[in-house]
């Protein structure tokens, strides 16, 4: 089964899968893969959040000490 890429990408989330109008939630994406971290982001962004990125699990403690967040995305 093939996927249209840039097709499949392009469309907006689904009704119901991010923050109320007028909200800006924030999301919290922990990963140590890069590419990982940059495509989770990428996703939780178009869904209408507000993303922060941390490498590992210090990283991301820090973050939750300067700024809470609405939902961590972890691997």
């Amino acid at each position: 089964m093939s996927c249209d890429h840039e097709k499949h990408h392009a469309e907006p989330p689904p009704a119901g899968t991010g923050p109320e109008p007028g909200v800006r939630l924030t999301a919290l994406v922990v990963d140590d893969d890069p590419v990982v971290a940059a495509t989770r982001k990428a996703v939780v962004s178009k869904a209408g959040y507000a993303v922060r990125v941390a490498r590992d699990g210090s990283e991301a403690w820090q973050a939750l000490q300067q700024a809470p967040v609405s939902v961590v995305i972890s691997d």
